[in-house]
């Protein structure tokens, strides 16, 4: 994955999206060193934003734990 440009994603429900978008957010804090404070991800309905937050908090716990951090 290219994390040197922007990513957008467009596609049906049940593709993949969120999981691709934690993929790239997890590479991008521990790859590039981006803050999450300078990460911007949009979505279209609350429920998704909530669904993307909530997986993206339990991958870097998921991560965390794998480095004994």
């Amino acid at each position: 994955m290219n994390l040197n440009r922007n990513l957008l994603i467009e596609a049906g429900a049940g593709t993949g999206k969120t999981t691709r978008l934690v993929k790239a957010v997890i590479q991008a804090l521990f790859i590039r060193e981006i803050p999450l404070d300078g990460m911007v991800a949009l979505t279209f309905t609350n429920k998704a934003a909530s669904e993307l937050k909530e997986r993206v908090n339990l991958a870097l716990v998921d991560v965390l734990d794998a480095k004994n951090l």
